[in-house]
């Protein structure tokens, strides 16, 4: 099935995938496994221009100036 809640996009997709962005966005180390499936289901949904536009967000204006990763 191509969505989580089968055959057609939901608003599970959407929560979910709200936070594969942070997850692909972020850099960090991932370790093992790649999860190819994973990967791909969304890839698929980053496919959809108005998925796009309402998950991908910029969190930079949220930043706390100072509390920069070390």
């Amino acid at each position: 099935r191509p969505y989580l809640a089968g055959a057609k996009l939901s608003l599970a997709d959407i929560a979910f995938a709200s936070f594969l962005y942070r997850y692909y966005s972020l850099e960090f180390d991932r370790g093992e496994p790649e999860l190819p499936s994973l990967k791909q289901y969304y890839k698929n949904l980053c496919k959809r221009p108005a998925f796009v536009e309402h998950t991908h967000i910029d969190y930079d204006g949220l930043r706390v100036p100072g509390a920069e990763r070390v």
